[in-house]
């Protein structure tokens, strides 16, 4: 056991010192990349010319104008409120899409990643403020039965403060 530790401590020792050895030690041992005196050669002059930049004088907050109309919001809120007098006893599942389009055969091409609401339906009402991005113009609501029997209802409709369906 003695025995081992030794020679542990000796291979440990060792190796330590081979790599300081071959690290070098900073001095003359000299390199084909560098020119004389140990010093890197210099790059070649050119003669191309650097382009010259224009001079921008930047502006303060209070200087920058916005065109007459423009909202600074990035979001619009909606109301969503949908009645399903007929499905009242029916559990139902409503989605909204943002992504999707309408095929030649009129079946709706979803991209089902786009949903910005996904929620339940109680008793057939359903009433929710959603916030929508500022960019759209027209959302596609889907309503699920629980009972496979019964067709989900599909509407396109227009971003506005208020909808109904």
């Amino acid at each position: 056991m003695k025995n081992l530790k030794l020679g542990m401590s000796l291979i440990v020792g060792l190796s330590l010192s081979l790599g300081l050895v071959g690290c070098g030690g900073g001095g003359s041992g000299g390199s084909s990349a560098a020119g004389e005196g140990g010093q890197p050669p210099s790059a070649p002059a050119t003669s191309t010319p650097e382009p010259s930049t224009p001079s921008v004088t930047p502006l303060t907050t209070a200087e920058i104008e916005a065109p007459e109309g423009l909202a600074f919001t990035s979001a619009f809120a909606m109301d969503l409120s949908v009645n399903l007098d007929q499905f009242q006893q029916q559990k139902a599942y409503i989605s909204v899409y943002s992504d999707y389009r309408q095929s030649e055969n009129n079946q709706w091409q979803i991209n089902y990643n786009s949903r910005v609401l996904g929620s339940s339906v109680n008793n057939g009402v359903f009433n929710k403020a959603l916030t929508l991005p500022q960019h759209l113009e027209k959302v596609l609501v889907q309503v699920w039965f629980y009972d496979t029997s019964i067709e989900p209802i599909t509407r396109e409709v227009t971003v506005a403060e208020q909808v109904n369906i």
